[in-house]
């Protein structure tokens, strides 16, 4: 009779258990839906916006719509509907960005992914982006287990007003075992040099956060 009356009670602690870390999941993913953040409460932006996924403090889930790869969102962030394009599966680009109402400065960023058989060939999309911002600098290599990170920044002051200053950091994050790739700019506007340049490493270290947080999807999942 003991050992019935023990296999309930461990029976009932299973279950109990589980049924706890069930209703944690399920706390965990509410706080996400249920977050004031400006990502969420955006229509658009938030078709986009992994729910089920807590991203550390600041940031939500970005998960593009061909399912190609997940990257931190910053939580006040919207996108540009008009700016969001996408060619079968293996082109889609994204721009989304924040104004002094809900950050320090006024940013734009733009995420473009490619899965195609040339993504292995990292020169051509560096060239592209080289072209594009008119830069004709070197970039950083970071190699990670799972993609490598191409990053470069370049300053510019606005020939009709001089104390406008823009910051442009930008590269490339390409996969290290697929035929996919990003490219990523982040484009800082100031009113004045100094507005930015006292907090330029933070920007910075911020862009790379997002550059390292690109998770490429297999095409197989």
């Amino acid at each position: 009779m003991k050992k019935v009356v023990l296999f309930v009670l461990i029976f009932i602690l299973m279950i109990g258990g589980c049924g706890g870390m069930q209703n944690k999941d399920e706390t965990k993913k509410g706080s996400v839906e249920q977050s004031d953040a400006a990502a969420l409460q955006d229509e658009f932006t938030s078709e986009f916006i992994d729910t089920s996924v807590e991203a550390e403090k600041g940031y939500l889930q970005f998960k593009s719509k061909l399912g190609g790869y997940t990257m931190l969102f910053p939580e006040n962030a919207k996108l540009d509907p008009p700016y969001y394009e996408k060619h079968g599966e293996t082109f889609e680009t994204v721009q989304f960005g924040e104004d002094k109402e809900t950050n320090d400065y006024l940013y734009y960023s733009i995420a473009t992914y490619d899965k195609k058989n040339d993504t292995n060939d990292a020169e051509i999309y560096l060239d592209l982006l080289s072209t594009l911002l008119k830069y004709d600098g070197d970039y950083d290599k970071i190699e990670r287990e799972d993609k490598t990170i191409y990053f470069a920044t370049k300053k510019e002051i606005n020939d009709t007003n001089k104390k406008s200053t823009t910051y442009r950091f930008f590269g490339l994050v390409q996969s290290t075992d697929s035929n996919q790739a990003v490219r990523y700019e982040y484009h800082v506007i100031c009113d004045n040099e100094k507005e930015c340049s006292s907090n330029y490493s933070e920007i910075e270290n911020k862009v790379k956060k997002i550059m390292e947080s690109v998770t490429f999807i297999s095409a197989n999942n």
